[in-house]
């Protein structure tokens, strides 16, 4: 891993323990009142030192980002709203612990990838000059989707069984590989990727060149979730399964959120009747069965897998 990257994750560590406190961090528990825990979610985090511990970590830094901005009302708002949407997103995994986690790591990254947060649309990124005494490639902060269901079917979020499938899926890459050869690469292409499938564009190469940590796999792994999650909510009007969500949330990683929205699979799901280039469901979700233009072995695959997981429940690769 490149030198500028390590010790910007390196910072951040530090910056995490020093707000959090000697205190906070020798305590056990979350930053809640766990009598006081109504929901699946608090109770699970109750009783998993690891999930109690980054909600210590998060809720820390989310105070010290509410303080930067307690001149600027219209940053408290946001500020505010993403947190609450963020909590929002917690409760929906129940007592799922790895859907919580991955959901705590985004929001770490979310708040630490920001010096402050403003009331303008994004957040301003950190100061490279400020961090590092140099400049690093530059990194987007992504805030978490606000969550808008569809009334009459409610939020679903991804299941751990769905996570853990799709990171099997990917696989755990830490060193850049081109995604048509599954070959490690020292130069960008078309194709570049790393971590659990994230695509590199051009413009971040330099971010990832040298590899990434499993932690920033993690944390990179549920900031490039989170909108496909929103997405599914957003498009689909009819009630859905949990097992038929999560197919539909590891189609739209793989196609693109995009093309998601606006394929034949969407459609088909929300109105049977719609008039279509295909005859059936099942052949709308298998028609994606192309890389570069090219059809995909390793894509038939996948949406055969993905076909089964919507229609019979069966999580499992090939």
């Amino acid at each position: 891993m490149h030198t500028l990257n390590t010790r910007r994750f390196s910072l951040l560590a530090l910056v995490a323990v020093s707000i959090t406190g000697g205190d906070a961090l020798a305590q056990d528990g979350p930053s809640f009142n766990c009598a006081q825990a109504k929901s699946a979610a608090k109770k699970t985090i109750c009783g998993d030192t690891n999930l109690a511990a980054r909600d210590r970590q998060v809720s820390a830094i989310y105070a010290s980002r509410l303080k930067e901005v307690r001149t600027d009302m219209g940053a408290r708002h946001t500020a505010m709203k993403r947190q609450k949407n963020f909590l929002k997103q917690r409760n929906l995994c129940g007592t799922d612990s790895a859907c919580i986690e991955d959901l705590y790591i985004t929001r770490f990254f979310d708040l630490t990838n920001c010096i402050i947060i403003t009331s303008s649309k994004e957040a301003i990124p950190q100061s490279p000059t400020t961090l590092t005494g140099s400049a690093p490639p530059k990194i987007e902060p992504t805030p978490l989707p606000d969550w808008k269901p569809n009334p009459s079917r409610g939020a679903m979020t991804l299941s751990g069984q769905g996570r853990t499938l799709l990171k099997d899926i990917e696989t755990l890459r830490l060193k850049p590989y081109n995604d048509q050869t599954g070959k490690e690469i020292n130069k960008w292409v078309e194709g570049a990727t790393i971590g659990y499938g994230h695509l590199i564009s051009q413009s971040d190469w330099d971010l990832y060149k040298n590899g990434i940590t499993t932690e920033e796999a993690k944390q990179t792994f549920g900031r490039d979730l989170a909108p496909f999650i929103a997405e599914v909510n957003k498009d689909i009007k009819v009630p859905l399964k949990q097992n038929e969500f999560d197919a539909l949330v590891v189609i739209s990683y793989n196609i693109g959120a995009s093309n998601f929205s606006k394929s034949s699979v969407v459609k088909l799901i929300n109105d049977p009747k719609s008039k279509t280039s295909y005859t059936s469901l099942d052949s709308a979700w298998k028609s994606w069965n192309k890389s570069q233009g090219k059809v995909s072995f390793g894509l038939i695959n996948r949406r055969a897998s993905e076909w089964n997981i919507y229609s019979q429940g069966i999580y499992q690769g090939w």
